[in-house]
């Protein structure tokens, strides 16, 4: 079976809206809805690519793309990851630089 997209939102509407978009489009699709369960699905599902909020319970966007990408480095896979908009809009440059490939801004 194939590596799922993993989505990660604390809001469940925002989090099913981009599962559906992405279902419809073929995708297979894991929701989190905080960073604890991301992690979980980082060790369970090995994501090759993660629709990631910034602002989540128990543990930040960034610290969650942290342990997922070392959990993942440690099982020789890598992922990519994307960032919703709501909480980078006053500092694009810091995700940047700790291994973030897209981010996506409010436009």
């Amino acid at each position: 079976m194939s590596q799922p997209i993993l989505v990660v939102d604390d809001e469940p509407k925002i989090a099913h809206l981009v599962r559906d978009y992405l279902e419809q489009a073929g995708y297979r699709v894991t929701v989190a809805y905080d960073g604890r369960e991301a992690l979980a699905a980082f060790r369970h599902d090995k994501p090759r690519l993660v629709v990631l909020d910034l602002m989540l319970p128990h543990m930040d966007g960034l610290d969650v793309a942290r342990c997922g990408s070392q959990h993942l480095a440690d099982h020789n896979q890598r992922s990519v990851y994307s960032f919703f908009y709501r909480a980078i809009r006053e500092n694009t440059i810091y995700p940047l630089q700790r291994g973030v490939l897209f981010l996506f801004e409010d436009s």
